[in-house]
């Protein structure tokens, strides 16, 4: 981060103490919101970093006393209205931890299990390959999460137990992703995406294949992945299940 930028964070954090140039601090914080790439993400009272995109570039910690108040109350004094809050961000794309996988499993069972789809949570662990598999990390829960892992072109798991022996090469396979109910409708969906074809491109991978299941093909050839209806999907994938793929070597369509 820059020094202004850092000013910027400290002139906040003052606004916090009585005698605090509020109006001066108050046209800083809302100067922030034309940072578009780069957002501040605020929890728990202190400052977590300085973030470009979903990638956290510049980790720092601000000491806190006991008696502070945790974000977004950061924002809101008593009897002033509240400072513009734009600008914190409470989710975040990152890596699966280990304790992720309840809830993993519990919004899976909660997209599928009406649909019959569910799978059990060894399956689920066992498509998640660790680099290209990510949560939405929503304030410290899971609001959701995104399964990829190399796999045969022309093929998909078998929903019915978990993936044996890996498989090396240049197709990645998007198996499943899953946005919490309440997050949905503000493009979390298409940042896990985008989030999944970095990664992919960044580790050489040639195209990246999926099934679209329950009328999804239109959103994903709205991104870039074409049908290929002369590969056979299992039946357990249910009616209308289409294989798609993507390939990562021509330019990404259109953001939709």
């Amino acid at each position: 981060m820059t020094g202004r930028g850092w000013a910027t964070v400290l002139d906040a954090l003052l606004a916090l103490l009585p005698g605090g140039r509020e109006r001066g601090i108050r046209a800083r914080v809302a100067g922030l919101t034309v940072r578009r790439a780069a957002r501040l993400h605020l929890g728990g009272g202190r400052c977590t970093g300085w973030y470009e995109g979903d990638r956290l570039r510049h980790h720092r910690k601000f000491p806190t006393h006991a008696g502070a108040p945790a974000a977004p109350r950061v924002v809101a004094r008593p009897g002033r209205d509240p400072l513009p809050c734009t600008t914190v961000r409470a989710e975040r794309v990152r890596p699966i931890d280990a304790p992720d996988w309840p809830a993993i499993a519990a919004l899976e069972s909660g997209a599928y299990a009406e649909l019959g789809l569910s799978e059990s949570p060894d399956a689920l662990r066992s498509r998640a390959h660790p680099a290209t598999s990510f949560v939405l990390d929503a304030g410290g829960r899971v609001g959701g999460y995104l399964l990829a892992l190399p796999y045969p072109p022309a093929r998909c798991p078998d929903l019915s137990g978990p993936e044996g022996s890996g498989f090396h090469g240049g197709n990645l396979h998007l198996h499943d992703i899953v946005v919490d109910a309440e997050l949905r409708g503000r493009g979390w969906g298409r940042r896990l995406v985008r989030h999944l074809v970095e990664e992919a491109q960044s580790r050489s991978y040639d195209r990246i294949s999926l099934v679209a299941i329950d009328g999804t093909a239109g959103f994903w050839s709205a991104r870039g992945f074409r049908p290929h209806p002369e590969v056979e999907v299992p039946a357990s994938y249910g009616p209308g299940a289409v294989y798609m793929s993507r390939d990562l070597n021509r330019p990404a369509p259109p953001a939709a």
